[in-house]
């Protein structure tokens, strides 16, 4: 593909020789890179002289937003100019996805972050969302008071917001907490007296956002009370998902995408600066999260196709979560980590009728990470605020809330039905 764009620029780059584009002021319109105010083949020329060292500084031609400026982001250009493609992946905007009401004018109590946090073990009284410590939830029962604490690393996220709430859903407490720049937080909620079961849900906040919250997890956590004592219940999922999880999967088994030479090319770019396996894994999950949008057309109905192959996904911008899930795979098979995709049935929160439910309708990643003989599991599609609806692709702000979760995490919303799936639809 590369060799016939790059052809494509020779015969180009003699055709347009002729002309000659003037600046006066630099470009300020993704793929316009001759700053003459419209995107076209004449800049999908002056790519292909930059990507040919033919010139030696270009603006506005990283398209795909990948970190380079090659015949990829030319292919871009030529199929917008084309009329092919509406719209190129913009800056970030507002997140309107998984919102929620603001706190009312009177602000619930606010509550400093303290030094002590949730333990990370795993037993009736203690819950972690995730392995990374980058990001993640802690909830804890210690006797009568349930402490929530976290780190949340996306710089954006200035404030957090959690709530207490009974089986009818009457708020029973909530707390604000300002974010410090380390992200880190922490809240204490008193469960004397409280006798019934409830439940704690969380949101962030982003710095810029107006009355705008959205879910850190988008299930609730359940905290019961027997004779006096308060314990966290578990998923009715979390024995059936743990067995099938200490299933062995060899990991010669994960490599079953076949590579292109560009998801090779893409894979080497992005991960070039990270030196572990782990370090890979988050990089190509992060990037997978805030480059690729969901596609609400496609789930919707609205249209009958959408991307799938691994170089579909990457190169129009939008999928469902199988499209997330097969170039998150194609990305880490090709630094050598074994990656499969595991069907699941996902259900927010998940509840006994759930549990029942065996037929799929989600997917996940899991990938081998060989220095802990372990399988990471991730959800790239669940951590995307992203949306592509009607040729218009708005951002979100996304965080790694489904990177290297726990079992119990999983369980919280998804239900395990086969573990290294074949490639189908899901969304």
């Amino acid at each position: 593909m590369k060799k016939r764009i790059i052809s494509l620029a020779l015969v180009l780059i003699t055709v347009l020789s002729s002309f000659s584009v003037v600046c006066t002021a630099a470009a300020s319109v993704t793929g316009d890179t001759n700053g003459d105010g419209n995107v076209n083949s004449l800049d999908a020329a002056w790519i292909l002289q930059y990507d040919a060292s033919l010139r030696e500084e270009i603006q506005n031609g990283d398209v795909n937003i990948d970190g380079a400026v090659d015949s990829l982001d030319a292919a871009q250009v030529l199929k917008y100019d084309a009329k092919l493609l509406e719209s190129f992946p913009l800056a970030p905007t507002e997140d309107s996805s998984d919102e929620e009401s603001s706190p009312e004018e009177s602000s619930p109590e606010e509550s400093s972050p303290e030094e002590s946090e949730a333990p990370p073990a795993e037993d009736e009284h203690a819950f972690r969302t995730s392995h990374y410590d980058g990001e993640y939830v802690a909830i804890f029962v210690d006797g009568t008071t349930l402490r929530v604490s976290g780190v949340l690393e996306y710089e954006g996220v200035d404030a957090v917001w959690i709530r207490m709430h009974n089986e009818d859903d009457t708020v029973l407490d909530d707390k604000y907490i300002d974010v410090p720049p380390h992200g880190k937080f922490y809240a204490g909620f008193d469960l004397s007296g409280i006798n019934d079961r409830v439940s704690v849900s969380l949101y962030h906040h982003t710095s810029g956002d107006i009355n705008s919250w959205s879910y850190i997890n988008r299930g609730r956590y359940y905290i019961s009370c027997e004779d006096g004592a308060y314990y966290l219940e578990q998923s009715p999922v979390l024995a059936h998902n743990t067995q099938l999880l200490d299933e062995y999967i060899d990991p010669s088994e994960g490599f079953y995408f076949l590579l292109s030479p560009q998801m090779r090319i893409v894979s080497d770019r992005l991960s070039k600066r990270e030196q572990s396996d782990y370090e890979k894994m988050h990089t190509l999950f992060k990037w997978v999260t805030e480059n690729i949008y969901y596609d609400l057309d496609f789930y919707s109905g609205a249209t009958e196709s959408t991307n799938l192959s691994p170089e579909d996904v990457y190169l129009n911008r939008y999928a469902v979560c199988q499209g997330y899930a097969n170039l998150l795979c194609a990305l880490l098979q090709a630094q050598g980590i074994p990656c499969i995709v595991t069907e699941v049935y996902g259900q927010f929160p998940m509840d006994v009728a759930g549990a029942e439910m065996n037929t799929a309708n989600h997917v996940v990643v899991e990938a081998y990470l060989e220095e802990e003989d372990r399988w990471v599991i991730m959800d790239p599609t669940w951590s995307s605020a992203n949306r592509y609806s009607d040729g218009t692709f708005t951002a979100g702000y996304n965080l790694s809330r489904y990177f290297d979760i726990t079992v119990e995490e999983l369980s919280v919303c998804h239900k395990i039905i086969t573990r290294k799936a074949p490639w189908f639809w899901y969304f």
